[in-house]
């Protein structure tokens, strides 16, 4: 408190004064973890002298207006507290919200992104024909079945009828009719 001040007016701390800064933060999560206690408060103090500054106050006090008056001129130690922090609790609603908001986002995007491929980018047909898979008519494939169903089958011949009712072609031809060799 002795040595000279750092405001460079030829005084000691001690007649200057000085400001001490004392920093609190609060915390009771931790970022990208999960299962967290949020009733765990912890807390950590940064204290610091902030140089170059006083800390003094002058007050004047009337005993006999406008004849007399006394000037008390203090200096001292002016401490600064400042609480900051991050405390967390779980809301349900803001959760629903984001969640919402993330799904619709994601449809939208999908339907962008599904609508440039087939009506607007070159290879459009080609597009379409992988995005949509034509299946055949199951009122025929229902009709196949009801016929077969008096008949005795060891079992379950679903995957027969499919493949003859199926006229899609496969992928590979469906590439080789656009002109795209691999």
């Amino acid at each position: 408190m002795e040595d000279a001040s750092e405001v460079n007016n030829g005084h000691t701390v001690r007649y200057n004064g000085a400001v001490i800064f004392v920093k609190i933060v609060y915390k009771n999560f931790q970022p990208m973890t999960f299962n967290q206690n949020l009733s765990h408060v912890t807390y950590q103090y940064e204290i610091s002298a902030l140089t170059g500054t006083t800390a003094k106050d002058i007050k004047t006090i009337y005993d006999k207006y406008p004849n007399t008056r006394i000037v008390q001129n203090r200096h001292g130690i002016r401490v600064v507290v400042v609480q900051t922090g991050q405390l967390a609790r779980g809301n349900i609603q803001a959760f629903l919200l984001t969640l919402t908001a993330s799904l619709t986002l994601l449809a939208i995007s999908n339907t962008v992104v599904d609508s440039l491929a087939i009506y607007v980018l070159p290879q459009k047909d080609l597009y379409k024909k992988f995005k949509y898979k034509i299946t055949p008519d199951f009122s025929d494939y229902m009709d196949i079945k009801n016929r077969r169903k008096g008949m005795n089958f060891d079992e379950d011949d679903d995957g027969i009828l499919y493949d003859t009712l199926h006229q899609c072609k496969s992928s590979q031809d469906v590439i080789k009719s656009h002109g795209v060799v691999r």
